[in-house]
C-alpha cells in the first residue's frame, strides 16, 4: 500500500488535496467526512477507476468500507455516471445510505431505485424515510421502459442485490439486461 500510494503521490502530488479535487470537496471537508485510511483507499480506487480498472476493498469491519463507496458514489455521479451499488441483502441498503448522508450526500433519498421488487426498506431510524419499490410486475415493465429509453429518469443511484444478477432458468432477467445495459 505504501509503494502503491507513493507511485500515486508522484504521479498527482498530494494525496489529500488529489481526493479532495476529485471529490469536490474543500482540504477540511474532506477531513470531516473521511478518516486519512479512508482517504488513501479512496485515492488508490479513483486512480484505478481512472485506469478503466477496478479496486477490491478488502478491510476488516469497522474501517469504514462503506464510507469509501460512499465517496465513489460521489466520484461518479459528480463525473455523470451511474453508480451501481451491489450488496448482499436489501436491508443492507440503509447503511450505504447512511454513509452516503455521512459524506454529505443525503439528497440522493429519494433518487435511489432498487431493483427489487416489493420492498420496503426504511433508511432512517426514525421512520421518515423509506426506499419503495413496486410489486414485480410493475417493477419489470418499469426497467423494461428505463432500457427502452435508455434513461433512467429522475433516479441517479441504483441499488441491487447479488441474488438480482442470478439468471432464472438460464436465461435472463428483465433485471439482468437492465444491469448490463446500465452498468457499462
Amino acid at each position: 500500500t505504501a509503494d502503491a500510494l507513493a507511485k500515486l503521490r508522484d504521479k498527482v502530488g498530494d494525496i489529500d488535496a488529489y481526493v479532495a479535487r476529485e471529490l469536490d470537496y474543500t482540504a477540511e471537508e474532506l477531513g470531516e467526512y473521511f478518516a486519512a485510511e479512508q482517504v488513501d483507499a479512496l485515492a488508490l480506487a479513483l486512480d484505478n477507476i481512472g485506469k478503466g480498472s477496478g479496486f477490491i476493498i478488502g478491510d476488516q469491519t469497522g474501517v469504514g468500507k462503506g464510507r469509501v463507496n460512499a465517496g465513489i458514489i460521489r466520484w461518479a455521479l459528480k463525473n455523470d455516471k451511474v453508480p451501481i451499488f451491489v450488496t448482499h441483502k436489501p436491508n443492507l441498503y440503509k447503511d450505504i445510505y447512511r454513509d452516503l448522508r455521512d459524506v454529505g450526500m443525503g439528497n440522493l433519498a429519494g433518487k435511489i431505485l432498487m431493483t427489487n421488487s416489493d420492498e420496503t426498506i426504511p433508511l432512517d431510524d426514525e421512520g421518515r424515510l423509506y426506499l419503495k419499490s413496486p410489486e414485480s410486475g410493475k417493477q419489470k415493465a418499469n426497467l423494461e421502459r428505463m432500457i427502452d429509453d435508455n434513461n433512467i429518469g429522475h433516479f441517479k443511484l441504483i441499488m441491487t442485490t447479488y441474488d438480482q444478477m442470478n439468471l432464472q432458468g438460464g436465461a435472463k432477467t428483465v433485471r439482468n439486461r437492465f444491469l448490463e445495459h446500465f452498468a457499462s
